[in-house]
């Protein structure tokens, strides 16, 4: 969609559509995201648990898995529970998990 002027764009509609734009075309930040899930099963799996058991794990900063979800920027803390870092991650990563699974199933 294109607005007609800057200060239409910044409405929820225009960013839900920046959102759906920046999710659909590849860029580094996504691959490098896939990258490293395909490298560290168990943060894979973590993050699959999280999103789709809605499993709740402590957060401790020492633990391996935290601490790389972490420093990827995929997890965050609060409420000392580890949770998805932000919305946008919390998307591609539902549409990369249920697009593997389909996959899966061929």
């Amino acid at each position: 969609m294109i607005y007609p002027d800057k200060k239409s764009a910044w409405t929820a509609e225009g960013f839900l559509e920046a959102i759906r734009i920046l999710q659909k075309e590849p860029n580094a930040l996504f691959d490098d995201m896939i990258k490293q899930l395909r490298e560290y099963p168990k943060l894979k799996k973590m993050l699959e648990n999280i999103l789709f058991q809605g499993a709740r794990y402590t957060f401790e900063a020492d633990s391996q898995m935290i601490s790389l979800g972490i420093m990827f920027g995929f997890l965050k803390e609060k409420n000392n529970t580890v949770i998805v870092a932000n919305r946008i991650f919390e998307t591609k990563l539902y549409n990369f998990f249920l697009s593997e699974e389909e996959s899966n199933e061929l």
